[in-house]
């Protein structure tokens, strides 16, 4: 064996002592896996040694496993994404009939029936927010002077961040903003996430008893073709 050889060969050994994979090894000094082997498989490396190789391998192999599992992750959010986006382009433009049955279906689920001379409609979702806010100005045609809102904060809101985001949400001015309600969450102990809720939950107020009773009398309408109880 030439003297360059022979200093691969040293080298090799002290890598492989190292703990370093015969693929590392290879890469690093350029000699073939084969090479490696007739120069390696003979040598009694200590246990300590070994163990760190075998060490290596597993860290190397859970790496491989992060990696491979990140990228699966990956494509399987862009499919789910393109999934929703081609479900998302079959929904035609929302006809003022079918935002009536929208908004009266909200109400149902998250408007108060016991007032007596007002609206009041409850929720933190700005989706659901929005399309109630459609619904009462073009379907109900409320005026804008009876609308109030209320916004309820927990202990990880920042009311001025509240304020400015429902306000700029629903088109309502600040000044038609009651003052804010301070909910401390006794579940979460003051240590809610700050993600969730970030801006409170909002409380739409419409001062006309009138729109009241309208939006009870088309969910009794509604509700009449449901009745299946007994008797």
């Amino acid at each position: 064996m030439n003297s360059i050889g022979s200093s691969k060969k040293e080298n090799a050994i002290n890598l492989r002592k190292q703990g370093l994979s015969y693929n590392l090894i290879s890469e690093t000094l350029q000699v073939p896996k084969s090479t490696l082997s007739n120069w390696l498989s003979k040598i009694d490396f200590s246990k300590e040694i070994k163990a760190k190789n075998i060490s290596n391998a597993r860290q190397k192999a859970s790496e491989n496993i992060t990696k491979y599992n990140h990228k699966r992750s990956i494509s399987y959010q862009q499919k789910t994404a393109q999934q929703i986006l081609d479900y998302s382009m079959q929904v035609e433009k929302i006809s003022r009939n079918e935002l009536f049955y929208i908004g009266l279906g909200l109400f149902l689920a998250e408007g108060s029936r016991k007032e007596k001379w007002m609206v009041r409609f409850v929720n933190s979702d700005p989706l659901i927010i929005n399309i109630a806010m459609r619904f009462f100005r073009e379907i109900c045609q409320i005026e804008e002077k009876t609308i109030r809102m209320r916004i309820h904060i927990h202990d990880n809101c920042v009311y001025e961040d509240s304020l400015e985001y429902w306000s700029a949400l629903t088109k309502v001015p600040k000044d038609l903003f009651y003052r804010p309600q301070t909910l401390i969450s006794k579940s979460s102990k003051s240590k809610r996430n700050t993600n969730q809720l970030k801006f409170g939950t909002l409380h739409v107020t419409i001062m006309n008893a009138d729109i009241l009773r309208k939006l009870i009398g088309w969910t009794q309408g509604v509700a009449s073709q449901f009745d299946n109880k007994p008797g």
